[in-house]
């Protein structure tokens, strides 16, 4: 792994994201892409999951399976769809990266997910389908390490987060050549057209539903 670029990129991702971004689009821009994508995959649809309760009618053994079957494309289709918002939104901007780099730079900030996966496993070996279940509401932990395993959850979560949009921004400066105040920029623009185009899917799949209903 780390012969090909001269170092090991899964660690110095974390600490030295900018060198380690430059390092990669030199050596490759598809580099590590599919397994890449399955981390980023896995952890989004761990997170739907949550969202949407699904523990409530599920096994949450049988959801563990269908994400990670389903991680992999997933990942893909997000990353691709994301990357190229960024790309587009970037030349608003002047960015000066090419597709693959961004992408690259992209999929790289996911690489602190891999720590979230671990404490939501380990949590689900603890707790089984309260994993699947957004909030905590009536559920009462057994004793005082199982609560600290959940407040150490959301904290892992809240600064994987933190520091998955810290890796991506200065990756996107590197890419892009411009300040981390654009790379940020560039995110917000992104965010919104993505935001947007949900909001105007779902308000379609609405009237369209309504429509078929007679409403």
């Amino acid at each position: 792994m780390s012969s090909e670029i001269g170092f090991n990129p899964w660690l110095a991702i974390w600490v030295r994201p900018r060198e380690t971004i430059r390092k990669i689009v030199d050596h490759n821009p598809k580099f590590r892409f599919i397994p890449l994508s399955m981390i980023y995959g896995f952890s989004t649809l761990l997170q739907l999951a949550e969202t949407a309760s699904l523990g409530e009618v599920m096994n949450p053994w049988l959801i563990l399976l269908i994400t990670l079957v389903l991680s992999p494309l997933y990942g893909m289709l997000m990353i691709t769809i994301s990357s190229g918002l960024l790309f587009w939104t970037g030349k608003w901007i002047k960015g000066k990266a090419n597709y693959l780099q961004v992408r690259s730079a992209f999929a790289w900030s996911s690489v602190p997910l891999v720590l979230d996966i671990f404490f939501k496993l380990v949590t689900l070996g603890t707790f089984g389908d309260i994993v699947f279940i957004s909030g905590v509401e009536g559920i009462e932990p057994i004793g005082a390490w199982q609560t600290l395993l959940i407040g150490t959850l959301f904290i892992v979560e809240l600064v994987v987060l933190i520091w998955t949009l810290v890796i991506l921004f200065i990756g996107l400066s590197e890419v892009q050549q411009f300040s981390i105040g654009k790379a940020v920029l560039n995110f917000v623009f992104m965010f919104v057209i993505l935001f947007a185009a949900i909001f105007i899917i779902n308000w379609v799949m609405s009237m369209i539903y309504l429509k078929a209903n007679g409403m």
